[in-house]
């Protein structure tokens, strides 16, 4: 069944200027059905409307990282893995603010930037991009791509430094410096790990 889904879902892409889009909902829903087409038992009727945009930024990581979690990318052609890859590397283009929509189309934001499932199918540009602190990284997509292309064997250099600030003037309270990430894990001023009772 996931293999299905996925199958349809990459079907439903198409190109612009070689590289991938898609809409919010594959063509089936925008074309529509009536109850009595018993085609869906949570939405048994679907009203026929015309595709108006693809998909934003956001949800399409989202749809990435079913397709990764699926098996399905190793099933992709060659053009389409090089039309997703040019796409996200056209996104990125204009950080800090990205366009919300697959297309460019949209307002730009930093909220844009392509986070989640986008980081299974990483290209060195966004495995550049991820290497620093994204301005305005807010969105919970952008902290999973963080994770995702966390390499726990690449050298390992961060600086922590608080500061005290009182009418433009700032005295560091406290910096710290950590090689490892275990490390940094283990002892740092912003958070604790530990277990809460026992493992069920």
């Amino acid at each position: 069944r996931a293999a299905n889904i996925a199958s349809r879902f990459v079907e439903s892409w198409s190109e612009q200027e070689n590289s991938a889009v898609w809409r919010y909902w594959p063509r089936p829903y925008y074309d529509g059905w009536h109850s009595e087409d018993r085609i869906s038992k949570n939405r048994p009727a679907q009203r026929t409307h015309e595709p108006k945009r693809f998909e934003d930024t956001n949800h399409a990581g989202i749809s990435l990282l079913g397709l990764a979690d699926s098996g399905y990318r190793r099933a992709l052609s060659l053009s389409m893995a090089d039309g997703l890859k040019k796409k996200i590397d056209a996104l990125i283009e204009e950080v800090p603010a990205s366009p919300r929509d697959l297309d460019g189309q949209g307002p730009k934001s930093p909220q844009w930037i392509p986070g989640g499932g986008f980081a299974a199918f990483a290209t060195d540009e966004l495995d550049k991009l991820y290497a620093a602190k994204l301005p305005a990284s807010v969105s919970s997509d952008q902290h999973l791509a963080y994770a995702m292309l966390f390499d726990p064997k690449a050298p390992f250099d961060l600086r922590i430094e608080l500061r005290d600030c009182k009418d433009n003037k700032c005295a560091t309270r406290i910096t710290r410096r950590y090689n490892s990430v275990l490390d940094f894990l283990s002892d740092n001023p912003l958070f604790t790990i530990r277990r809460l009772g026992p493992v069920q």
